[in-house]
């Protein structure tokens, strides 16, 4: 989980890499938003959540993208794109243990990739 969160979300929660965005998720994952389009580092934390708290961690991630009124119709569509990329990363962690962590990326381009 570690060397994932190193790659794809070093930064923490305070600032989003721009090396990563929508393309090469499928289409319901891809998030219009350009200030919050790193879909690797979503995907992660999300997947850290599940792992590290379970259902406190999916009602965290899941409550962050609550839609609000007055929300534009990207930032709704930006928060659709990621509730649906969390139910996802929420399925791979609940499936990972110790001994076949190594199957995330079978999950992924199963899951995630077009």
């Amino acid at each position: 989980m570690q060397a994932l969160e190193n790659r794809f979300a070093p930064e923490g929660e305070s600032q989003a890499s721009d090396e990563f965005g929508s393309s090469g998720f499928k289409t319901q994952f891809q998030d219009p938003e350009p200030t919050s389009d790193n879909q690797a580092r979503h995907y992660v934390g999300a997947l850290k959540a599940q792992v590290t708290l379970g259902r406190l961690g999916r009602h965290i991630m899941n409550e962050r993208e609550k839609v609000k009124p007055g929300d534009s119709e990207t930032v709704r569509q930006s928060h659709w794109a990621d509730l649906a990329l969390n139910a996802v990363a929420f399925e791979h962690g609940k499936q990972l243990t110790n001994e076949n962590y190594r199957q995330l990326h079978s999950l992924i381009r199963r899951d995630v990739c077009p």
